[in-house]
């Protein structure tokens, strides 16, 4: 699912080079379950970014779900992140001004998707991460777990194959911490997507088959390091 060979990423700061990973080489088998974890400035987040295709790396090469990212620029990019990728952040970023169904269904808007399996598919989503009787409601009237769920379920309504988070229970308290914990368990289990968490929470870590370790940009520990065959 997740092949990186020699990453690296550098970034230029007052004229000084700052060095955010460092030859990464990396792969991840379709259907696992990943904890990213390292200290502060270790290169987590900038990793998962880059998976996402959400920024380029320096040098090296990543491939996602057989796609070489180099090879995808502008809307060709934006669209298989779109259609592949699941996206869920510490900061849930939904968008104000929407109810909770149709911040879960913009992806699916974006992807041009007819309004019945628009609508068939929010309201399953909703109905799998219990927040059926908060759909007409805005963000800001939802704890924080629901908003977190929220963002969980527009990450998954596409159904991607590969669903990267980046420290999702950061903000929450130990009930939404728990219950967003046992999402993520399903979703690996049930559906066999692909899942990488950037995490400090030793509860995300437990749920992982894998913990990948950065330090200063560097891959320092892995888990499970063996080499994958071609049809990981």
């Amino acid at each position: 699912m997740v092949r990186l060979s020699a990453v690296a990423k550098r970034y230029v700061v007052r004229a000084s080079t700052v060095h955010a990973l460092r030859g990464i080489n990396l792969q991840v088998p379709r259907g696992s379950a990943c904890a990213l974890v390292g200290p502060t400035g270790s290169g987590k987040s900038t990793l998962l970014g880059i998976m996402a295709g959400l920024d380029r790396p320096s040098s090296g090469r990543i491939c996602i779900d057989g796609r070489d990212l180099a090879h995808l620029r502008g809307r060709h990019l934006a669209s298989f992140r779109l259609a592949r990728i699941g996206l869920v952040f510490q900061a849930h970023k939904l968008i104000p001004v929407l109810s909770a169904a149709e911040n879960v269904a913009l992806p699916l808007t974006l992807l041009g998707l007819p309004s019945c399996e628009r609508r068939r598919r929010v309201e399953r989503m909703l109905g799998e991460l219990r927040l059926a009787a908060v759909a007409k409601r805005r963000p800001a009237e939802l704890s924080g777990g629901q908003q977190q769920r929220v963002g969980i379920a527009r990450a998954l309504v596409v159904e991607p194959a590969l669903l990267l988070a980046d420290e999702p229970t950061a903000s929450l308290d130990e009930g939404g911490a728990r219950e967003v914990l046992e999402i993520l368990r399903l979703i690996n289990v049930r559906s066999r997507t692909t899942l990488i968490v950037a995490t400090h929470d030793p509860r995300l870590q437990t749920l992982a088959s894998r913990r990948i370790q950065l330090r200063e940009g560097q891959l320092v520990a892995d888990s499970d390091p063996a080499p994958r065959s071609a049809g990981s």
